[in-house]
């Protein structure tokens, strides 16, 4: 391997490391067409198993996560639907509500892990 050629793929494993250890990792914003865009990692898009990203704006700034299954779900047209029936059950049958702290158990724990919080 030429000596260039070793540079270089010492510096991508060094910006593949600080990702893979939860650093910021710098990268460059440049025109694409008529938008602009951001050139993640491969590691980014491997580890987290999904090429789409949601981009969020926050008081910080950008916030750039992998997409997850369920926010595919809130786009299904059922969704909706599904949200409004239970509303609407919940509002005719507020007998049948309980307390949060009554339901919420190991199982329903389990059922959140890959959900994240949104980040302010």
């Amino acid at each position: 391997m030429k000596l260039k050629e070793t540079i270089r793929a010492k510096k991508r494993d060094k910006k593949s490391a600080a990702y893979l250890l939860g650093k910021p990792l710098p990268r460059k914003i440049f025109r694409h067409g008529g938008s602009y865009a951001v050139d993640l990692p491969m590691v980014f898009v491997k580890r987290n198993g999904s090429p789409e990203v949601l981009i969020e704006e926050t008081g910080s700034g950008l916030f750039i996560h992998a997409k997850s299954p369920l926010d595919i779900m809130e786009n299904d047209p059922l969704f909706s639907k599904f949200i409004q029936a239970i509303y609407h059950d919940a509002m005719t049958n507020p007998a049948k509500l309980h307390d949060m702290l009554e339901v919420w158990d190991d199982k329903t724990v389990a059922m959140l892990k890959d959900v994240t919080p949104y980040h302010e």
